[in-house]
């Protein structure tokens, strides 16, 4: 399926130009995801510069499997961590009252998605999508409210109450 981010309302141009006009913006990115070509390229430069004790990721993230039951493709996935030429296909987001869960569904499947695609593509490499959950740096302070613009471009502000919740 394809989506033109062009005929939806309200997209940025910063965005549009990312997405249909690479030049316009390539000097605020490192390197233009359309150019598959520098794709491989960029696997050796990353590859050749890994500095990662590729080992104690994989460590870190069995232990935070080993409650867990899961599948033989996530085993298998940290299992390549230690190899040299794996590389991580890495998303995930903060905590945050828009988005809901089916976001976090749709990263992650996409995370996937892109993995296979990669692996499909480039044999010599093997693509581990990795998704992470941030939700340790928030103290009450920062999340109990939010803000959003109005029709009438005012911002309106939303907050948690505690004398909302019923007395336990």
């Amino acid at each position: 399926m394809y989506i033109n981010f062009s005929e939806i309302p309200g997209s940025k141009k910063l965005f549009l130009d990312y997405m249909y006009d690479f030049g316009k913006v390539e000097k605020f990115y490192f390197k233009n995801f359309r150019d598959e070509d520098e794709y491989p390229v960029l696997f050796d430069l990353i590859s050749s510069r890994s500095v990662t004790d590729r080992k104690k990721i994989k460590e870190i993230i069995a232990g935070q499997y080993k409650e867990f039951k899961f599948s033989k493709q996530t085993q298998k996935n940290i299992d390549l961590l230690e190899s040299g030429s794996t590389l991580a296909v890495v998303t995930g987001q903060q905590l945050g009252l828009m988005g809901g869960p089916l976001y976090t569904v749709y990263k992650s499947l996409t995370a996937i998605k892109l993995c296979r695609y990669l692996k499909s593509k480039y044999d010599n490499y093997n693509f581990v999508p990795i998704f992470w959950m941030e939700g340790d740096d928030h103290d009450f302070e920062e999340v109990h409210s939010f803000n959003i613009i109005g029709k009438n471009n005012d911002i309106k502000k939303f907050s948690y109450n505690d004398d909302l919740l019923p007395e336990q």
